[in-house]
């Protein structure tokens, strides 16, 4: 799967759950690096998600944290203060395999993970529900707590 799929996929779960995604405007993301989108929940509140995929049937350490690495920069450019709550979207044809690799990555590395409140990861095709990864989510609780109940899914709360 391509990342404009990825994205089509990812945009059209949260529109079913009755989220608003917008992407950012063009001049916006003309000017550097922006996640793919700005997203608005029924109560008004904003989140940000950055859509990647993961091509191989089994990722790698080094994939999900090159991932990791290139979606932080997005967040940061937008989001450097943290005011909204960042998730990453994984798109890959392991999503449980992803989240023990998350699982590691968060007791060895904890400052990559850091700028994440929430990792959601999707089977590459699949319109089951995502498989969640709550990095923090003490700051941005209500909107983390919104979107585990629009996957049907609780989360592993690793901070």
């Amino acid at each position: 799967m391509h990342g404009r799929d990825a994205e089509a996929l990812v945009e059209q779960w949260l529109r079913d759950r009755g989220y608003a995604p917008d992407r950012f405007p063009l001049k916006r993301r003309k000017l550097g690096k922006t996640p793919d989108f700005r997203v608005t929940t029924a109560a008004g509140e904003d989140f940000l998600v950055e859509v990647k995929t993961l091509r191989n049937a089994m990722p790698s350490h080094g994939a999900v944290a090159f991932k990791l690495f290139r979606a932080r920069a997005q967040f940061d450019a937008v989001n450097s203060g943290r005011r909204l709550a960042n998730v990453l979207a994984l798109v890959t044809k392991a999503p449980q395999a992803v989240k023990a690799l998350l699982s590691d990555l968060s007791r060895t590395s904890e400052s990559q993970l850091a700028v994440f409140d929430l990792v959601l990861a999707f089977k590459v095709g699949a319109v089951a529900p995502p498989v969640l990864h709550v990095i923090s989510c003490a700051r941005h609780a209500p909107i983390i707590t919104q979107l585990e109940a629009s996957a049907g899914t609780s989360l592993m709360a690793t901070g």
